[in-house]
């Protein structure tokens, strides 16, 4: 998921940045976004600002979901 968010990222650029995008640039951003640190090097495009929300979210839930996941398997092995 993090890459299919960092091709949309790549496609659409950054705010206050040049077409085209490095790869490498919105991979980070999506790395960033996703576990919700946000450096604020890198911001989206005001029409990508709410999916950029959107995956910090999820990433929020699905890191939640994974910790419960981890926990829950480590307390049966007991």
């Amino acid at each position: 998921m993090i890459l299919a968010f960092a091709g949309v990222y790549g496609d659409h650029g950054f705010a206050d940045a040049e077409l085209p995008i490095l790869r490498s640039d919105a991979l980070y951003f999506s790395i960033v976004t996703w576990t919700t640190l946000g450096y604020g090097d890198f911001q989206p495009v005001e029409d990508l600002r709410l999916f950029a929300a959107y995956q910090a979210f999820v990433g929020y839930v699905y890191m939640g979901v994974l910790a419960g996941v981890v926990v829950s398997i480590w307390g049966r092995r007991d």
